[in-house]
């Protein structure tokens, strides 16, 4: 008896249930309306947004090398402007003033020598003019005498060799002393490092920097997703959170061929992979400085594709997908979407030109759901 009664019930709850059901799509047509939109296709504008830094576009900085000498003076003053090829450092070598002292001595002292045989070579051609003048000179006074210049000659060939040696020396020479005056690559502004212990510095310390401050450039960093939608020449608008309202305008001038790696995300193996982009920027009358934190806007051109409303489109986890009608019901399809521009999204592959697509989903939407589609 008690078991009957249970399962007495179980049907009621059952039959009160599906009864609700059928009552809710039946009393609630009108809730079941919608409205539905096709494909179309249309101009797409697509505007990259992404964060940068501004820096001077053209910096030399000078390096201390020891290589060049262990001392060296700074041959401009800190803040004072200087052009390209002016002398920033100069370096003191000792050891190489040495070596050009003697280097010089030796071509000075080849010089005399090439003198002294030459005045020798022409004693020896008088001696031989006159004995030839002479009627009882013997042949053998003479060959002797040539037999001597030849000598001379001989000599004189061996100390020009000598000398070019010297000469090519002193060339070399020279270069290296042109090469401890460091000089200016560029027009700009000095910056001295005047607090350097030289007996404490190493290799590659910055003793000295040229920058230009009416030259600037943004750094921007592009995700791999990113690489493929920016190119050279492409229109950057530029602005900064410390000067509001203001807005500057740049180009791309390049993007990194290779990739700065950065660290492991997580305890995962892969990385994050950025690329480097650089926009030079017009004219800046304000006082910006490198360091400022950059908003860019990279206008990566136009594309024309097939859209519908963002609205349209549906997520489920990694998956978008949107409802269309198909008989007075609704059809789930998953679609493949691509780039948005304002309030349309390109949709890459899933769906036909003739599909009634949903314009403005619900959650409480299904497949298989009735539908009435509005006029």
């Amino acid at each position: 008896m008690k078991k009957q009664l249970v399962i007495g019930i179980v049907v009621f709850w059952v039959v009160v249930w599906i009864g609700g059901i059928l009552y809710f799509q039946v009393s609630s047509g009108e809730e079941r309306s919608v409205d539905v939109v096709t494909i179309q296709q249309e101009e797409l504008t697509t505007n990259l947004l992404i964060p940068g830094k501004l820096r001077l576009s053209e910096v030399q900085t000078v390096h201390y090398n020891p290589n060049k000498g262990e001392k060296f003076e700074y041959s401009v003053d800190d803040g004072s402007k200087v052009k390209k090829d002016d002398v920033l450092v100069t370096y003191k070598n000792n050891d190489l003033a040495y070596e050009k002292e003697q280097n010089q001595n030796a071509i000075n002292s080849q010089y005399l020598e090439i003198n002294r045989l030459q005045e020798q070579i022409n004693v020896v051609e008088k001696k031989i003019e006159k004995a030839g003048e002479e009627e009882h000179s013997e042949n053998i006074i003479i060959n002797d005498l040539r037999e001597e210049k030849n000598q001379y000659i001989h000599q004189k060939k061996l100390a020009n060799i000598d000398l070019n040696q010297s000469l090519i020396e002193k060339d070399r020479i020279e270069g290296k002393m042109e090469d401890l005056h460091v000089k200016s690559k560029i027009d700009g502004v000095v910056m001295t490092y005047t607090d350097l212990d030289v007996s404490r510095i190493g290799s590659e310390t910055p003793i000295l920097r040229v920058f230009n401050p009416d030259h600037l450039e943004a750094v921007a960093y592009l995700s791999e997703y990113d690489v493929p939608k920016v190119k050279e020449g492409q229109n950057v608008s530029l602005n900064a959170e410390a000067f509001e309202g203001e807005e500057w305008e740049g180009t791309i001038s390049k993007v990194d061929l290779f990739p700065t790696e950065g660290e492991n995300i997580g305890n995962s193996e892969k990385q994050t992979v950025e690329y480097r982009a650089v926009v030079d920027m017009e004219s800046v009358e304000l006082n910006l400085r490198p360091g400022f934190n950059l908003n860019l806007e990279i206008d990566t051109g136009a594309i024309q594709a097939d859209t519908i409303p963002i609205s349209s489109v549906m997520f489920d986890e990694d998956q978008s997908y949107v409802y269309i009608v198909m008989e007075d019901k609704l059809q789930r399809k998953n679609v493949e979407t691509g780039i948005t521009s304002d309030n349309r999204i390109e949709i890459k592959e899933g769906l036909k030109q003739s599909d009634q697509i949903i314009e403005n989903p619900t959650d409480e939407m299904f497949e298989g759901m009735d539908v009435v589609v509005n006029d």
